[in-house]
C-alpha cells in the first residue's frame, strides 16, 4: 500500500468521541442529558426522512419529546437527591448491579446465539 493510499484511508476514518468519563468533571446526569438531547435530534431527523403518510406531525413529536424530556429531568433530579441518602444509595448500587448482571447475561446469550448462527 502506498503512502497516498494510506493517507486516503486515514482521512475516511470517522472520528469517535473520547471517553467522557476521563474528560468530564461535571455532573454525569448533565452529560447523559446532553447525549440524550443529541440522540433526540438525530432520531427526529431520521423519523422525518422515513415518516409514512399519516405519521405524527413534527409538532406531535415535539410534544412527545417534551414530555419525555420533562420526565427525564424529574428522574435526574430524583437520582441526584437520592444519591445523598447513604441507605438509598446502597440500594441503588445493589439494584444497578443486578441490572448490570442481567444485561451482561443477556448480551452473553445473544453473543452465543450470533456465534452459533455464523457457524
Amino acid at each position: 500500500m502506498s503512502a497516498k493510499q494510506l493517507i486516503g484511508t486515514i482521512e475516511q476514518v470517522e472520528k469517535h468521541e473520547s471517553n467522557s468519563r476521563e474528560e468530564s468533571n461535571g455532573d454525569p446526569w448533565d452529560d447523559a442529558r446532553a447525549k440524550l438531547s443529541s440522540l433526540k435530534d438525530r432520531l427526529g431527523a431520521m423519523y422525518r426522512q422515513a415518516a409514512a403518510p399519516g405519521a405524527p406531525s413534527d409538532e406531535d413529536l415535539r410534544d412527545a419529546f417534551g414530555t419525555l424530556a420533562a420526565a427525564w429531568e424529574q428522574v435526574a433530579a430524583t437520582f441526584s437527591i437520592a444519591m445523598k441518602d447513604p441507605q438509598l444509595r446502597e440500594q441503588i448500587k445493589t439494584a444497578a448491579g443486578g441490572l448490570a448482571a442481567a444485561m451482561g447475561d443477556t448480551l452473553t446469550r445473544l453473543g452465543a446465539e450470533i456465534t452459533e448462527e455464523e457457524n
